[in-house]
């Protein structure tokens, strides 16, 4: 199979899937803690406990685009290039940052929050990575990016694309210089990491029909690899320990991380777009049916 992996698309392959909420209009952003899952609907910042339940409303938040739980707190940016806070268990929302061109993808860890700014998309000009601790100062790490761009994060680095010229970058979380990862390259949205590599989607290079493909290269930078290719498409991305998952036409799709293994579904939900992940489960929403969904992790071998 020339080292990539394999597609069993049989519908006994998945997990069972789990419906957390639906009837979720306009949904944006997802994320996980130890005990809930949180979304934006509808102009709203939305959770819904792992168990399963009564959907609530954590708070009222118009234009909302993405969300990130960091420590006792919920941030999430809107349409209006506002960035945002609250507590997980509500009350009142405070504006940390104003003025952004269009703040997208954000991400929590122990010390603060990171986001992108993907700036003035028409132009492709002044977009910016940006980290707010949680004392709430701002510290720009990237400025003068061509936008829209994507992120992640591990202990030390924030990861970023560049759509135009395919790049994809790093840059400590303390600051300092940007380092190029990956050149050149398809890059059909978001981003994950791992200890060792980062992860990515690809269009494929097949313009008319194209063909999905997961990618990735080593953290250190050098050549990047094709981990698997999918005839449905592939978009957003997670990772964990043993299988990187992604989205397609047709639904969640996951493969071990070594090569010549073999991929499963592991959910046949058509419309899935935001991944999340646990321990032990997966969380996605289908946009197109304003679901939120889980199932469970397909078992390590």
């Amino acid at each position: 199979m020339c080292g990539l992996l394999a597609f069993v698309l049989g519908a006994t392959a998945h997990a069972e899937d789990r419906r957390l909420a639906g009837d979720e209009p306009e949904l944006w952003g997802l994320t996980t803690d130890d005990a809930f899952v949180y979304w934006g609907a509808g102009g709203k910042l939305r959770k819904v406990a792992k168990t399963g339940g009564e959907p609530s409303t954590v708070v009222p938040a118009p234009g909302i685009i993405e969300v990130a739980a960091a420590g006792p707190n919920l941030y999430f940016t809107t349409r209006s290039g506002l960035v945002r806070r609250v507590a997980k268990k509500g009350g009142k929302v405070k504006t940390l940052v104003t003025e952004q061109y269009a703040p997208g993808p954000i991400y929590g860890d122990k010390s603060g929050v990171y986001w992108a700014d993907h700036g003035d998309v028409a132009r492709r000009s002044n977009a910016a990575v940006h980290r707010l601790d949680l004392a709430g100062h701002m510290t720009t790490l990237v400025a003068s990016l061509r936008g829209p761009i994507y992120l992640a994060i591990d202990d030390a680095y924030v990861y970023w694309t560049s759509a135009a010229p395919g790049e994809i970058m790093k840059v400590a979380k303390t600051g300092g210089d940007s380092v190029t990862v990956a050149f050149g390259q398809q890059l059909n949205g978001p981003l994950a990491v791992d200890d060792a590599y980062v992860y990515w989607t690809s269009p494929g290079e097949r313009s008319k029909f194209p063909e999905g493909l997961v990618m990735r290269v080593k953290k250190t930078g050098g050549a990047p690899e094709v981990v698997a290719r999918d005839p449905h498409g592939a978009s957003t991305i997670a990772v964990d320990g043993a299988f990187v998952y992604w989205a397609n036409a047709d639904g969640v799709m996951a493969a071990p991380k070594q090569a010549a293994a073999t991929a499963v579904p592991v959910s046949t939900q058509a419309s899935a777009k935001q991944l999340a992940l646990d321990a032990t489960a997966i969380y996605w929403t289908a946009i197109d049916r304003g679901l939120i969904m889980s199932a469970a992790k397909p078992a390590a071998r």
